[in-house]
């Protein structure tokens, strides 16, 4: 496996790289305008990270190639447990590329019922934070490993990503727990040795398409409930309506103004792909600081009504 930096990311595509995206409008979509203009910067965090429609391509098709390797299909969920952050974004696309479903706990916090969010899920794999490690351990006690600690613990590799199955009595189709950070966690696999950047053959060429109706896309609570079920086809259709209400044009700004809902960021950032505009994600805690972020990214438009800046001139919209 190639590992690529998260910042930094060559403009050539590998012999090889392509793959079907017959059946997926959603990915076909990014790929498509990758290939008009693969510089054009899509994704801005105020915390200082930002992504051009070539890099959110290119590390979305790592993951779900690496996702399509370990033969996660349509019938299977990966679950994130995240911040609204770009590894986050990656994995909910990348799972749209291997042709499985996601599932994403709507708020981020270490108060997460992670039983019940495996459970109303069937994840077949758990995205965390290195933050919510021990609670997926209270969660799958299997992943408690006794006598291990510090440099001794076993590192679990791309090369084991295959052959460590975790054995859940309760969760059964519980295959993979990944975490974000880089220390070693018995039994957690690290989500940097996911990817497969130039896999030859590429199994992402063996994805089966999955209609575009089927349920796609969940928002469960933190206490495991479902909030929304959603397709591809309802992404894509919100998409076309936010970028429709708010009457984008290219080269905008738009700002999330939501607590990080996981729906209405993919939808933002769906819309803003459709215009060729930017989707941009402050940090609403600070509204001073969020205020000072819009007027820097020349922010013109909103999505949600937490803290709306006031460089919007009331072009916002709720979903």
């Amino acid at each position: 496996m190639q590992h690529v930096s998260r910042r930094f990311y060559s403009v050539v595509h590998a012999v090889g790289s392509k793959f079907s995206t017959e059946g997926n409008k959603l990915t076909s979509l990014l790929e498509t305008h990758v290939s008009e203009i693969p510089t054009k910067n899509i994704l801005s965090f105020q915390q200082g990270e930002r992504w051009a429609l070539m890099g959110l391509s290119k590390h979305a098709r790592g993951l779900g190639a690496g996702l399509a390797a370990m033969n996660y299909t349509a019938k299977d969920t990966i679950l994130l447990v995240l911040p609204n952050n770009v590894d986050r974004v990656f994995l909910q696309l990348a799972a749209s590329y291997a042709g499985c479903k996601v599932a994403t706990v709507e708020e981020y916090s270490s108060s997460v019922d992670m039983q019940a969010c495996i459970k109303t899920s069937n994840a077949k794999a758990v995205f965390v934070t290195t933050h919510l490690v021990p609670a997926v351990r209270a969660a799958v006690p299997e992943l408690v490993v006794a006598g291990t600690s510090g440099k001794n613990t076993r590192h679990y590799t791309e090369n084991a990503l295959r052959s460590t199955p975790i054995g859940s009595q309760d969760f059964p189709q519980l295959k993979h727990v990944f975490h974000t950070g880089t220390s070693r966690e018995p039994r957690f696999h690290l989500l940097k040795h996911l990817p497969l950047y130039f896999p030859v053959p590429n199994p992402l060429n063996n994805v089966k398409p999955m209609s575009e109706d089927a349920q796609f896309f969940s928002v469960l609570s933190s206490k495991g409930e479902v909030v929304k079920n959603a397709s591809r086809n309802d992404l894509l259709g919100d998409a076309n309506k936010v970028a429709d209400s708010l009457k984008l044009k290219s080269d905008e700004s738009v700002m999330l103004c939501t607590k990080g809902d996981p729906y209405s960021t993919m939808v933002g950032l769906l819309a803003c792909m459709k215009t060729w505009s930017q989707l941009v994600i402050p940090n609403l805690k600070d509204a001073a600081s969020a205020e000072q972020f819009a007027l820097s990214e020349k922010v013109t438009a909103a999505i949600g009504d937490i803290n709306v800046p006031k460089t919007t001139g009331q072009r916002v919209v709720k979903l």
